[in-house]
């Protein structure tokens, strides 16, 4: 038995997931003749002559449809091209045409560096930003590790990865620097304008710390260049990646593996994340039109006041999600970049802008394993909300 994938029937005959999905459902309560077949647990569409001509006929209906939805034309506004490099522009054009999605890391670029201030530090006044809370709590149950592990070494390097603010890495700074241990903090974030924010936090500590700042996207290659410029003999590199950022990423695997490439020996990897649970999953807070990560979406051009926002856990990716349900058909052309690209959303369809994974101690166990990463230690918060865990790469050749 041959099918026909729900995403090539989207492409081949230009309508959305969700009408395909109709067209099957349809199929199976006998209100059109396609013929479907199960398949695990889902119905698919068999690939046969019967089915390529009930298509061409459900596509014409769909035509006829579709011409009374309203639809938009988009040119994309200029001052998006300041946020993004050509690179990223490209990245964000396929990943929004291919899987309907936003890369988070992306939200924290330009304008978003401020919004991510703002709701951090206000969801941190009120209580309700608990990572920020948690975090602080977790380096401070594993600083005994950490320091027996650095014993013999002179001086340590802090290497913070996706920095944010930082403000949850200020009193570990603070503890290495009073003890006259802390040689270097380096700062690597994708966004410059976080990494600003950064600096003034760490050097509001005291303004004789030796801060260095590397705009870097971590999910797209290794940064052993960083760790080695860094490197001396008097000192250990303490990689934070912290902050539960591991949940944001588009390949968690990926990154991990590049996190191990980079270090070096005797060097730590420090790695927090919110522990899952099935409440969590299914009881999580809806997101808010405020969330800092939406703003990108609406300098798209897409209406956010009247398109549907709503929050779901996914079972295939193991991610909670927020998304946009489209309120009409979108044509979004980006004038700029390549050869006049332009991107179709159709109405009833959902543009992820915001996801994160979540550990469970097998998970991330799991995960370090297969990225080549030995784990030395893994804590929890006494409320088993967020873990922590201290690493060393497998790899005893490595520099």
């Amino acid at each position: 038995m041959s099918i026909i994938s729900n995403k090539i029937i989207s492409q081949e005959y230009r309508v959305s997931s969700t009408t395909v999905l109709n067209w099957i459902e349809n199929a199976i309560n006998k209100k059109n003749n396609l013929h479907v077949e199960k398949v695990g647990k889902k119905y698919k569409i068999t690939d046969n002559a019967n089915n390529r001509t009930e298509l061409e006929s459900l596509t014409g209906i769909a035509k006829i449809y579709k011409n009374k939805i309203e639809m938009k034309k988009i040119a994309i506004d200029e001052s998006i091209y300041n946020f993004f490099s050509r690179d990223q522009l490209i990245e964000l054009i396929s990943s929004l045409s291919l899987h309907k999605r936003i890369p988070l890391k992306f939200s924290y670029l330009g304008k978003g560096a401020r919004l991510w201030e703002k709701f951090a530090d206000t969801g941190k006044k009120l209580g309700k930003y608990q990572t920020s809370l948690k975090t602080p709590l977790l380096l401070k149950k594993i600083l005994p590790l950490i320091l027996d592990r650095t014993r013999a070494q002179k001086k340590i390097n802090i290497i913070d990865l996706g920095t944010g603010t930082s403000s949850s890495m200020t009193d570990i700074a603070k503890y290495f620097f009073e003890m006259g241990l802390l040689k270097t903090y380096v700062g690597v974030d994708i966004s410059e304008e976080l990494l600003n924010i950064s600096k003034k936090n760490i050097e509001n500590i005291n303004k004789e710390i030796n801060y260095k700042k590397y705009v870097f996207d971590i999910e797209k290659s290794d940064f052993l260049n960083i760790l080695f410029e860094n490197k001396s003999e008097d000192a250990i590199n303490l990689v934070f990646f912290i902050g539960c950022t591991i949940g944001n990423m588009e390949n968690i695997h990926r990154t991990l593996e590049n996190l191990r490439y980079s270090l070096g020996l005797n060097d730590l990897l420090i790695i927090s994340n919110k522990i899952d649970t099935i409440e969590k999953r299914t009881q999580f807070e809806p997101l808010a039109l405020n969330n800092p990560h939406s703003w990108i979406v609406q300098e798209l051009g897409i209406d956010i006041l009247k398109a549907k926002m709503g929050t779901e856990y996914d079972k295939k990716s193991n991610r909670r999600r927020g998304y946009f349900l489209m309120d009409k058909d979108y044509i979004i052309d980006f004038k700029k970049v390549a050869l006049d690209i332009k991107i179709c959303l159709y109405k009833d369809e959902k543009v992820v802008f915001w996801y994160h994974e979540m550990s469970t101690r097998e998970s991330i166990i799991r995960e370090l394993d297969i990225a080549g990463l030995e784990l030395l230690d893994l804590t929890t918060t006494d409320d088993l909300s967020h873990l922590v865990v201290v690493t060393k790469s497998k790899d005893e050749s490595i520099i």
